[in-house]
C-alpha cells in the first residue's frame, strides 16, 4: 500500500473517543463448496481502542479473531491493510496466524460491478452521504467480481478460481441500533447480485429508517432507495423470515428470504453493542420485480447471508 496519506476518518480522526470502521470480503469458489468472509474491524472508545481481522466460513470450526495494534492499520478508500495482510478492491495478500490455525495466499479481483458514482447519487447512501453528522455511512464497493487465485487454509488448498467475491464497509461514530442486512451474488444466472440495507439513524432528535437495495440484473444496476422515490409497503419479520415489499414509480420489488429458526451468532459482520443480533449465512431468498403489473424479473438462491440487529419492528 506504500506511504499514501489520502486515508479515510480512521487515520484522521485517531484521537477521537468515538470512531470504528469494518471492511468485510466474502468469498466464494466456483463450485460455492467453500465460503469464507475475512472481516477487519477497528473500534475506538472512551473504553479502549481495538483493531482485529476476523475469519469465518464453512470450512472452519470455530470463528477465527485475531488482534493488531493500531499502529499496523492503515486505510484508504478502497483498500486496508493491518499487520501482514493487504485487502483492497484489486485483490487481498493475507498471512494470519494464531496458534494452530493459518490463513496465507493471494486473491485477485477482476470485473467488478460497482455501484454508480454521479454528484446526486456518489455511492450506496445517494446524496445522505453529503450529511457530515450522520453517525455512520455504508458503502457497497464491489457488489460482484471474479476471484482468481488460492489460500492455504491450514495444511489444505482452497482453490477460488472463477469464484465470485463481495466487498463493503461502515465507518463513523456509531453503529446503527437497529438494522437488516442481506446479500447474495449466487443465483442461477450468474450475472445477478443484490444487497440490502435497511438502518435506523438518529436525524435531529428523531430517528429515520433509511434504505439502500443495489440490484445487478439484466445487465443493469438498479438502486432502489428513500432518494429515488422509494417507499417500503412491506416490512415483516418473524425469527428468520423476512418478508420485504418495496415500491419505487412504477415498479414493485418483492423479497422473501428464508433464515434457520434458530441461529447462534457467534460473530458479526458489523460491530455494534446489541446483543439481539441474528445471522444466518445459508438462508434461502426469493425475489421479484414488477413493472406496470407485469413480472419483469424474478429469482432465487440458497446462499443468501442475513443479518438483522436490535428491534427491526422499528424499521418503518
Amino acid at each position: 500500500m506504500g506511504k499514501d496519506k489520502k486515508n479515510t476518518a480512521l487515520n484522521k480522526n485517531r484521537t477521537s473517543k468515538n470512531r470504528f470502521e469494518n471492511w468485510y470480503f466474502k468469498l466464494v469458489d466456483a463450485k460455492e463448496e467453500n465460503v469464507l468472509g475475512i472481516l477487519v474491524e477497528v473500534q475506538m472508545t472512551e473504553q479502549g481502542t481495538e483493531a482485529f481481522l476476523q475469519v469465518v466460513g464453512n470450512q472452519i470450526n470455530e470463528n477465527i479473531c485475531v488482534s493488531y495494534p493500531l499502529e499496523s492499520v492503515q486505510s484508504k478508500d478502497t483498500e486496508i491493510q493491518i499487520g501482514e495482510n493487504h485487502l483492497g478492491l484489486q485483490q487481498m495478500t493475507l498471512n494470519i496466524q494464531k496458534g494452530d490455525f493459518t490463513l496465507k495466499g493471494e486473491i485477485s479481483f477482476s470485473g467488478h460491478k460497482p455501484l454508480k458514482q454521479s454528484l446526486w447519487i456518489p455511492g450506496l447512501m445517494g446524496p445522505y452521504k453529503y450529511l457530515p453528522f450522520l453517525e455512520s455511512y455504508h458503502e457497497v464497493l464491489s457488489l460482484q467480481h471474479t476471484l482468481m487465485g488460492s489460500l492455504w487454509l491450514n495444511e489444505k488448498q482452497i482453490t477460488f478460481n472463477e469464484g465470485k467475491g463481495y466487498i463493503e464497509k461502515d465507518w463513523g461514530k456509531a453503529f446503527p441500533n437497529v438494522w437488516l442486512w442481506a446479500q447474495c451474488n449466487h443465483f442461477k444466472r450468474k450475472d445477478v447480485a443484490l444487497m440490502i440495507g435497511i438502518a435506523r439513524l438518529p436525524i435531529f432528535f428523531d430517528y429515520y429508517t433509511s434504505f439502500a437495495i443495489p440490484i445487478y440484473y439484466n445487465d443493469q444496476l438498479e438502486i432502489f432507495s428513500n432518494y429515488n422515490g422509494g417507499h417500503i409497503a412491506k416490512l415483516y419479520r418473524y425469527k428468520g423470515y423476512v418478508h420485504l415489499i418495496v415500491t419505487q414509480k412504477n415498479k414493485i420489488l418483492d423479497i422473501k428470504i428464508y433464515g434457520s429458526d434458530e441461529v447462534s451468532c457467534v460473530t458479526s459482520r458489523s460491530s455494534h453493542m446489541i446483543r439481539d443480533v441474528y445471522a444466518c449465512d445459508t438462508a434461502k431468498i426469493e425475489f421479484s420485480i414488477t413493472e406496470n403489473g407485469n413480472v419483469i424479473f424474478e429469482e432465487v438462491s440458497t446462499l443468501c447471508e442475513l443479518e438483522m440487529g436490535g428491534n427491526t419492528s422499528k424499521l418503518k
